[in-house]
């Protein structure tokens, strides 16, 4: 039976931007210092806080994958999946 929304890009389209926008939605609330937006990513950059940050920001993602393992909506998981990708290799680059 086809599954509804079991399609690799409607995995890959919402998890790519979902870590950004919760990335671009909650940097201002958390970061209070006299630096400007990009300012501070990179001077924040490599440390523990922004592994953590970025670990953070793939959350629902990963809540994302799960959801669509249980209804099995593999295809939606796979692209899910490819679409972390990016965000894990800037978390592996940004380990000192």
């Amino acid at each position: 039976m086809r599954k509804k929304y079991n399609h690799f890009l409607w995995g890959f389209i919402p998890g790519f931007f979902l870590p950004m926008a919760l990335f671009l939605s909650t940097w201002g609330r958390l970061y209070h210092g006299e630096l400007a937006f990009f300012d501070s990513i990179v001077h924040l950059y490599g440390s523990y806080f922004m592994q953590q940050y970025i670990l953070f920001c793939m959350l629902p993602n990963l809540l994302l994958i799960f959801f669509s393992y249980k209804t099995d909506r593999f295809k939606m998981a796979s692209g899910l999946i490819v679409a972390l990708i990016p965000y894990l290799s800037l978390l592996f680059m940004n380990m000192n």
